[in-house]
C-alpha cells in the first residue's frame, strides 16, 4: 500500500486499507505465542502510524462515521499496546479511548461495532489496572465489560466476538476478586466462564483461543483452591 501511494494519488479506500494493515501488524507484534515473543515497542510504532493514517482520513471527512470509528479503534489498540510496557501511558490512553467511545455511543446507541470496541477497552483497562495493583478499579472495568457484552448478546446471542469478550471479563473479574481475597465470588465467575466456554468449544472446536481461555480458567481455579486450602490450614494451626 505504501508503494501504491507513492505511484498514484491516495484515495480514502487505499488509505483505509493501509490503516487496517497497520492495525493487523500491530496486533500481530503485540501478541505472544510459543517461539515468537511479543514486540510491544514495534507494536506501538505500528499503531502510531495507523493512528496518523486514521486521523488524516477522519480530518478529510469529519462526517464519515466509519472514519471516526476506525480512529477510535486505533486509539484503543494503541492504549492496549502501551499498557504492556508503559502502564501509566496505557491507562491514560485507554481512559481517553473509553470516554471518547462512550460519548460517541451516546449519540449512536445502536452501533454494536463500536460497542464491541468499548468492551475490549474495558477489558484492557481492567487488566492494566490489575497489573498496576489496583484490583478494585480493575474489577469495576471488568464488570463494565461484562455488562456491555451481556447487552450485545441479548440482541445477538450468536455473536462470537462478544461471547469471547464476556468470558475474558469473567475470568479477569475472578482474578480481581481473588486479589481482593474473595474466593466464593471468584469461583462463581469462573463457573460462568467455564460454562460459556464449554458451549463455545462445542460450536467452534478449531478456535485455539478458546482452548487457551479454558486452560487459563482451569489454572486460576486450581491455584485459588490450593491457596485457599493452604491459608485455611495455616489458620487452623495458628489457633
Amino acid at each position: 500500500m505504501e508503494r501504491i501511494e507513492k505511484q498514484w494519488p491516495a484515495t480514502p479506500e487505499s488509505r483505509r486499507t493501509a490503516m487496517l494493515a497497520l492495525s493487523s501488524l500491530g496486533m500481530a507484534l503485540a501478541a505472544e505465542s510459543p517461539g515468537l515473543p511479543a514486540e510491544p515497542d514495534q507494536a506501538i510504532m505500528a499503531f502510531h502510524r495507523g493512528m496518523s493514517v486514521a486521523t488524516a482520513i477522519r480530518d478529510k471527512d469529519p462526517n464519515n462515521a466509519l472514519a471516526v470509528e476506525d480512529l477510535m479503534m486505533m486509539r484503543s489498540h494503541l492504549g492496549a499496546a502501551l499498557a504492556v510496557s508503559h502502564p501509566a501511558e496505557g491507562i491514560a490512553a485507554l481512559e481517553s479511548a473509553r470516554d471518547e467511545i462512550l460519548t460517541y455511543s451516546g449519540r449512536h446507541p445502536d452501533d454494536f461495532n463500536i460497542q464491541k470496541t468499548l468492551t475490549d477497552v474495558y477489558n484492557d483497562l481492567g487488566q492494566t489496572q490489575r497489573l498496576s495493583h489496583r484490583p478494585e478499579l480493575a474489577l469495576q472495568q471488568h464488570l463494565a465489560a461484562l455488562k456491555l457484552a451481556d447487552r450485545i448478546l441479548a440482541d445477538s446471542p450468536a455473536d462470537g466476538i462478544s461471547g469471547k469478550a464476556r468470558v475474558i471479563a469473567l475470568i479477569r473479574a475472578a482474578n480481581d476478586e481473588l486479589d481482593l481475597g474473595r474466593l466464593p465470588p471468584a469461583l462463581a465467575r469462573l463457573d460462568l466462564a467455564q460454562k460459556d466456554l464449554s458451549k463455545m468449544v462445542r460450536s467452534t472446536p478449531a478456535d485455539a483461543s478458546l482452548s487457551e481461555l479454558t486452560a487459563e480458567a482451569g489454572r486460576i481455579r486450581a491455584e485459588a483452591q490450593k491457596n485457599f486450602a493452604k491459608n485455611s490450614s495455616e489458620s487452623r494451626l495458628s489457633h
